[in-house]
C-alpha cells in the first residue's frame, strides 16, 4: 500500500521536535501541524519561567508569600507530578511555593503532558495516522495507514551508530531519555500514555534502589542500560 508521510521537525519547548502524519494530503498535515504547534505554544507560554507574564513567573514571585490561583488543568498537571515537586503546596484551585528559595520545575514532564495534550486536540481533528515526538517523548496517533507499525530506533548511549532495539508502535506512547545519570545511561519506557512513560521513567531514575525491579513491577515495556553499560529489558 502507497502513502504519503509528512515529517516536520520544529523547535518547541526549547527542545528539537518533530511532527509526522500520514495517508493525508498535504494541506491537511499542515493543518493538523499548526493546531498542535498552537496546543505546545500555549502550554509553553504557561509555564514558561523566562516570561514574566507566564503563570509559572507569576507563581516563582509570590514564593514564601502568596497561594496563586490556578485552572483545573493545571492542578491536575502538578498533582501527578507531585512526588518530584517537594516545595509546593497544591490547593483545590491554588499552587503555592513555600520557601521563597523553593523551586516548582516542571521541566522534567512538560515535554510528555504536552504531547499528551496536543495529540489529544489532533484526534479530536480526525488525525488518525501519525505520531509527536517531543524530543524523546513521543505520542502516537494510530499505526501507519497500512496498519503496519510505527519503529522508534533505541541507540547505544556510548555508540550513536549502534543499534540496540527497534520498538514497533501501533499505538501509545514512548518516553526515552540518554541523559546519563548514576543509575542509567539510557532508559526508554513504553505505556499508553507519554505522561505515564514518562512518569515511570523518571521515578525508576530517581529510585534510591531497586530501579530495574520498579520498572519490572510496573508491568510496562522497557529498554534499559545501567551505568555499567548492561542492558535490561522486558516485552
Amino acid at each position: 500500500m502507497s502513502f504519503d508521510i509528512f515529517a516536520r521537525p520544529f523547535q518547541a519547548l526549547g527542545k528539537r521536535c518533530e511532527f509526522v502524519a500520514a495517508g493525508c494530503t498535504e494541506r491537511e498535515a499542515n493543518r493538523w501541524f499548526q493546531t498542535a504547534y498552537k496546543a505546545i505554544e500555549s502550554i509553553q507560554e504557561k509555564f514558561n519561567l523566562h516570561n514574566d507574564k507566564s503563570l509559572l513567573s507569576l507563581i516563582h514571585r509570590q514564593a514564601g508569600k502568596h497561594a496563586i490561583d490556578c485552572d483545573r488543568e493545571t492542578i491536575t498537571l502538578l498533582s501527578q507530578s507531585a512526588w518530584l515537586l517537594p516545595d509546593i503546596t497544591l490547593g483545590e484551585r491554588s499552587v503555592f511555593i513555600e520557601k521563597t528559595s523553593g523551586k516548582l520545575d516542571v521541566e522534567p514532564f512538560l515535554s510528555a503532558y504536552a504531547a499528551d495534550r496536543a495529540a489529544s486536540i489532533l484526534q479530536s481533528k480526525s488525525m488518525h495516522f501519525g505520531y509527536l515526538n517531543l524530543a524523546g517523548e513521543t505520542r502516537f496517533l494510530g499505526t501507519k495507514p497500512d496498519q503496519s507499525p510505527w519503529h522508534i530506533g533505541i541507540y547505544d548511549p556510548d555508540d550513536a551508530t549502534k543499534l540496540l532495539a527497534r520498538v514497533p508502535m501501533y499505538a501509545g506512547a514512548i518516553s526515552t531519555s540518554s541523559g546519563r545519570n548514576q543509575t542509567f545511561k539510557s532508559l526508554t519506557v513504553v505505556a499508553d500514555t507519554a505522561f505515564e512513560a514518562n512518569q515511570i521513567r523518571l521515578k525508576a531514575v530517581h529510585s534510591e534502589s531497586g530501579s530495574i525491579q520498579f520498572l519490572k513491577a510496573s508491568g510496562k515495556p522497557f529498554l534499559a542500560v545501567d551505568a555499567l553499560g548492561q542492558t535490561t529489558s522486558a516485552q
